[in-house]
């Protein structure tokens, strides 16, 4: 099997900035943390901003959380940066990024998958990251007809050969995994695995891996108070460990608050969270307790939440505002 994906990869590799020769450590691991939870074709750009200003683990450590949460900004889950931050200074101390399961599963941030990835890819050790990607391609080509909350398990307990180039072998599944064994709509026909493919043989590629239980998420109901006024918003400053922790967001109370005559109501805007489904209605409000007025005309100066940039959107939409918002790259 593995003679075939490192085939394929050598014929079909995908070309991104973090795949170096030879493999840029510190590369592997800022691109391995924002692609948890994220497309490669969303982190491309990202990766390449954020390695401009902060080029080395030694530029990320001494940096400054805010500069990092403004090249966050759109990425989403920004846990991830400041998990970055935190276990950059804590690398830097130790002399380096580690070569060791051990060391690194300790840092914040970094699981079992990024470990294992980190390991492979950076510094060729024989490890496998097991993701969705390697469950999908692993259950049907073995023909693992597990639930899916048994497959790692499952993965992990197979015995496999990853001498050689494990980094290679890696990535070549990552790709495989996209181009061809496809979550939907797979491109059997053009599968270099497709005759020791046991979902293909029996014709259960449609049904394997088996569907993940659904996690029901989380209703919030809270109120967004927006106020405007000589040029500026009002912003509160999310104290880390919350919600938006970090991120400036216009206040937001519980939607149950009474309100006086003539405060004006907007659309309701719905964001999804990790575990949150959140229904934010909008309210302008003539003044606001908040931490800052924040001039529009600086708002890119300030690491603002995806929620924030959606409302701006909004208001852009509803007010024919697009020179107070978008004109200044919010939206």
């Amino acid at each position: 099997m593995f003679d075939q994906i490192l085939t394929f990869y050598d014929a079909e590799k995908r070309d991104f900035p973090w795949r170096t020769v030879p493999a840029n450590p510190y590369f592997v691991y800022v691109s391995e943390i924002m692609l948890q939870q994220t497309t490669t074709t969303t982190v491309r750009d990202y990766f390449l901003r954020f390695t401009k200003q902060f080029p080395t683990l030694v530029d990320l450590a001494k940096s400054d959380i805010g500069a990092i949460f403004l090249l966050w900004q759109g990425l989403g889950y920004y846990s991830r940066g400041r998990n970055l931050h935190t276990a950059a200074k804590l690398m830097l101390d130790q002399g380096g990024i580690p070569r060791h399961y051990d060391q690194l599963i300790a840092l914040p941030g970094i699981g079992d998958y990024t470990a294992k990835a980190v390991l492979a890819i950076a510094f060729n050790e024989p490890v496998l990251p097991i993701d969705g990607n390697i469950k999908r391609v692993f259950a049907r080509y073995f023909g693992l007809d597990v639930p899916y909350e048994q497959l790692h398990t499952t993965i992990e307990k197979m015995d496999f050969d990853f001498q050689g180039r494990p980094g290679d072998i890696c990535q070549g599944l990552m790709d495989f995994a996209n181009i061809i064994c496809l979550p939907k709509n797979q491109k059997c026909t053009q599968c270099p695995l497709q005759q020791s493919c046991q979902a293909y043989l029996s014709n259960k590629t449609a049904i394997l891996p088996r569907p993940k239980k659904k996690i029901l998420k989380k209703p919030m109901l809270k109120d967004g108070l927006v106020c405007i006024k000589d040029g500026c918003i009002g912003l509160n400053l999310h104290k880390s460990g919350t919600l938006l922790g970090g991120l400036w967001n216009i206040p937001m109370v519980e939607s149950a608050s009474v309100f006086p005559d003539g405060v004006q109501t907007k659309q309701i805007i719905r964001h999804i969270f990790t575990h949150i489904d959140l229904r934010l209605t909008l309210r302008f409000v003539e003044d606001v307790e908040c931490d800052e007025f924040v001039s529009l005309s600086n708002l890119l100066d300030y690491p603002l939440s995806r929620l924030t940039r959606k409302v701006l959107a909004l208001l852009d939409a509803n007010h024919g505002g697009a020179q107070k918002f978008t004109m200044h790259g919010v939206s």
